[in-house]
């Protein structure tokens, strides 16, 4: 079987959540990349998710179904995205101490991330690289644990979201994002280790020489439709979620980079 992981642009339930429908026509990549390689397939994938979620899910299934899987294939959502509080994050909170009531139930406090996002950027910044590559580490060992092919690629741009931050008025994170990244990864075995693999894209980041499907699919095919539009799930003017053609594109990108 092939077992796919990642947030909405993997989630094959998220057109009919969203639209209560599926056109025909609209396969997600990681169904034509099991059709393609001949395998039932397991979609383990959630909209909104981060790595660390990829990471627990995969574990989940590799605890379940052992060598039964022959493929794992991970479409990498952005890196900002996370499950509250980052493992290698500058802050650590620990519910149920952190937590108030929000119509009657405890939830996490987020006012401890958010200060630490604007007082030192830079530390968020790199806690969410660190985060990431774990996972990614964490999810080769996996793979490796139960003897399947591992398919992984960034899908999404790595920090879709924290670049949002560089706007923010003598923020150091605008000076040092450059500075941050080769730190961050300088005497990091982890990343050492998946250098060395057959990652393809690795190490993801434009800046160092790595890249993110998407953007890539988007920019080989300027003035396509790639994306599904109307927007009447959020409301919110237009879905950018890939249409039947994005995911066609994605999965042909994945499977020419592995040579499926």
């Amino acid at each position: 079987m092939l077992v796919s992981a990642g947030c909405s642009f993997t989630d094959i339930k998220y057109y009919f959540q969203g639209y209560g429908y599926t056109p025909d026509d609209h396969l997600f990549w990681n169904q034509i990349l099991a059709e393609h390689l001949g395998l039932k397939h397991i979609c383990i994938a959630k909209g909104g998710t981060g790595i660390d979620h990829h990471a627990s899910k995969i574990a989940d299934a590799c605890a379940k179904y052992g060598d039964e899987i022959s493929t794992i294939a991970v479409g990498l959502s952005s890196w900002d995205r996370f499950g509250y509080p980052y493992a290698s994050g500058p802050i650590c909170v620990i519910p149920p101490t952190a937590g108030w009531l929000r119509n009657g139930k405890e939830v996490h406090d987020y006012e401890m991330f958010i200060e630490t996002r604007k007082k030192d950027p830079v530390a968020v910044f790199k806690s969410s690289i660190i985060n990431a590559y774990t996972n990614m580490y964490i999810i080769k060992s996996l793979a490796e644990s139960v003897n399947a092919k591992l398919i992984m690629f960034q899908m999404l741009n790595p920090f879709s979201i924290i670049h949002t931050w560089k706007g923010q008025k003598q923020s150091p994170f605008k000076d040092e994002r450059l500075n941050t990244i080769w730190s961050t990864i300088n005497n990091f075995p982890i990343y050492d280790i998946l250098k060395k693999s057959n990652i393809k894209g690795f190490p993801f980041i434009n800046d160092i020489g790595g890249y993110a499907v998407w953007p890539i699919v988007q920019h080989l095919n300027p003035g396509a439709p790639l994306t599904i539009g109307e927007d009447v799930y959020n409301n919110v003017g237009s879905d950018n979620h890939p249409n039947a053609l994005g995911q066609k594109l994605i999965a042909e990108k994945v499977i020419s980079d592995y040579g499926l």
